[in-house]
């Protein structure tokens, strides 16, 4: 099932980034030096600077999934999270968890409302939502 709901994600990000949305970026070594660390995947990537991680899956779950989000070398990230079997702490837990992994990188949590179960009923609010997101990624840093 969680397939499905992924699925759905992607088709979000199609849908809000046709010409920028790539959903098979290149994996990614933990560590450079120690290659038998391993690697890590992520859903995608939106250009060349913002990693991308679909989840819908329960809130421990998630966690495992930021640190791929994390450790992807593009200097912006975006969860997007399909509120399926997640709970009221994943967004906040994600927030808070990529404010200590990723600094002063800019991030953004979005949390879309459709799923694998219904892929058309909001699919054009959730790629507004995604792409409200995104924008707020690229506006320059005014610190």
């Amino acid at each position: 099932m969680a397939q499905l709901h992924d699925q759905y994600g992607k088709t979000v990000l199609r849908a809000a980034f046709p010409h920028e949305f790539d959903a098979r970026p290149a994996r990614v070594h933990f560590d450079t030096v120690l290659l038998n660390a391993g690697t890590s995947t992520i859903d995608g990537v939106i250009g060349s600077d913002i990693a991308v991680e679909v989840e819908s899956r329960a809130s421990k779950q998630v966690r495992g999934a930021l640190v791929d989000l994390a450790f992807h070398p593009h200097t912006k990230k975006l969860m997007v999270l399909i509120q399926k079997y997640g709970n009221s702490y994943t967004a906040p837990q994600c927030r808070a968890i990529l404010k200590k992994l990723c600094g002063e990188c800019p991030f953004e949590v979005v949390e879309i409302a459709g799923s694998g179960d219904e892929p058309v009923r909001f699919l054009e609010a959730d790629a507004k939502k995604v792409r409200d997101a995104v924008e707020r990624l690229r506006r320059p840093n005014l610190k």
